[in-house]
Protein backbone atom coordinates (compact mmCIF):
# COMPACT_ATOMS: atom_id res chain seq x y z
CA UNK A 1 0.00 0.00 0.00
CA UNK A 2 2.66 2.40 1.27
CA UNK A 3 4.81 1.70 -2.07
CA UNK A 4 1.49 2.47 -4.44
CA UNK A 5 1.65 5.76 -2.55
CA UNK A 6 5.46 6.16 -2.66
CA UNK A 7 5.20 5.69 -6.27
CA UNK A 8 2.15 8.13 -6.91
CA UNK A 9 3.56 10.84 -5.04
CA UNK A 10 6.72 10.54 -6.73
CA UNK A 11 5.01 10.50 -10.23
CA UNK A 12 2.94 13.34 -9.22
CA UNK A 13 5.70 15.92 -7.67
CA UNK A 14 6.89 17.82 -10.29
CA UNK A 15 3.05 18.68 -11.41
CA UNK A 16 2.13 19.44 -7.61
CA UNK A 17 4.43 22.08 -6.84
CA UNK A 18 2.99 24.34 -9.74
CA UNK A 19 -0.32 23.71 -9.04
CA UNK A 20 0.09 24.68 -5.53
CA UNK A 21 2.34 27.47 -6.87
CA UNK A 22 -1.25 29.16 -9.11
CA UNK A 23 -3.84 28.02 -6.09
CA UNK A 24 -1.64 29.94 -3.24
CA UNK A 25 -1.22 33.03 -5.53
CA UNK A 26 -5.26 32.55 -6.95
CA UNK A 27 -6.47 32.51 -3.78
CA UNK A 28 -4.32 35.58 -2.96
CA UNK A 29 -5.65 37.63 -5.59
CA UNK A 30 -9.60 36.33 -4.59
CA UNK A 31 -8.93 37.35 -1.14
CA UNK A 32 -7.61 41.08 -1.87
CA UNK A 33 -10.31 41.05 -5.17
CA UNK A 34 -12.52 40.29 -2.04
CA UNK A 35 -11.55 43.50 0.23
CA UNK A 36 -11.20 45.71 -2.54
CA UNK A 37 -14.96 44.73 -3.57
CA UNK A 38 -15.88 45.10 -0.13
CA UNK A 39 -14.23 48.58 0.44
CA UNK A 40 -15.95 49.44 -3.15
CA UNK A 41 -19.44 48.59 -1.79
CA UNK A 42 -19.60 50.47 1.47
CA UNK A 43 -18.03 53.84 -0.30
CA UNK A 44 -20.83 53.21 -2.95
CA UNK A 45 -23.48 53.19 0.16
CA UNK A 46 -21.92 55.52 2.75
CA UNK A 47 -22.04 58.12 -0.74
CA UNK A 48 -25.94 57.30 -1.06
CA UNK A 49 -26.45 57.37 2.74
CA UNK A 50 -25.33 61.16 2.93
CA UNK A 51 -27.56 61.79 -0.18
CA UNK A 52 -30.12 61.80 3.42
CA UNK A 53 -31.28 65.21 3.32
CA UNK A 54 -32.99 64.96 6.62
CA UNK A 55 -30.10 66.47 8.45
CA UNK A 56 -30.72 69.94 7.22
CA UNK A 57 -34.79 69.22 6.64
CA UNK A 58 -37.26 72.36 8.54
CA UNK A 59 -39.19 69.34 9.64
CA UNK A 60 -36.29 66.98 11.31
CA UNK A 61 -36.69 66.98 14.74
CA UNK A 62 -33.81 64.91 15.53
CA UNK A 63 -35.61 62.92 18.45
CA UNK A 64 -34.87 59.30 18.26
CA UNK A 65 -39.08 59.19 19.30
CA UNK A 66 -40.08 61.25 16.45
CA UNK A 67 -37.29 62.23 13.83
CA UNK A 68 -39.49 64.08 11.30
CA UNK A 69 -42.88 65.84 12.25
CA UNK A 70 -44.34 65.65 8.66
CA UNK A 71 -43.10 61.86 6.99
CA UNK A 72 -41.79 60.15 10.55
CA UNK A 73 -42.16 56.31 8.64
CA UNK A 74 -39.10 57.45 6.09
CA UNK A 75 -37.00 59.87 8.06
CA UNK A 76 -33.27 58.88 7.51
CA UNK A 77 -33.92 56.25 4.96
CA UNK A 78 -33.49 55.84 1.41
CA UNK A 79 -36.91 56.80 1.02
CA UNK A 80 -36.13 60.38 2.44
CA UNK A 81 -34.18 61.01 -0.81
CA UNK A 82 -37.06 61.98 -3.00
CA UNK A 83 -39.20 63.55 -0.46
CA UNK A 84 -41.74 65.72 -1.19
CA UNK A 85 -41.51 68.09 1.89
CA UNK A 86 -38.41 68.68 2.20
CA UNK A 87 -37.76 72.21 2.84
CA UNK A 88 -34.01 73.00 3.53
CA UNK A 89 -33.61 74.72 7.17
CA UNK A 90 -33.00 78.65 7.27
CA UNK A 91 -30.90 79.98 10.06
CA UNK A 92 -31.50 83.17 9.42
CA UNK A 93 -35.42 82.22 10.05
CA UNK A 94 -34.65 80.18 13.65
CA UNK A 95 -32.39 82.52 14.37
CA UNK A 96 -35.18 85.36 13.89
CA UNK A 97 -37.85 83.16 16.01
CA UNK A 98 -35.95 82.58 18.99
CA UNK A 99 -35.53 86.42 19.22
CA UNK A 100 -39.13 87.31 19.32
Amino acid sequence: MFQVLYFVFHWLNPFLIPVCFVLAWGLTIAALLGIFNAIRDAMARSQQMHAIPCVNCRFFTNDHRLKCTIQPFIANTEEAIQCRDFQEKNNLYYSSNIDN
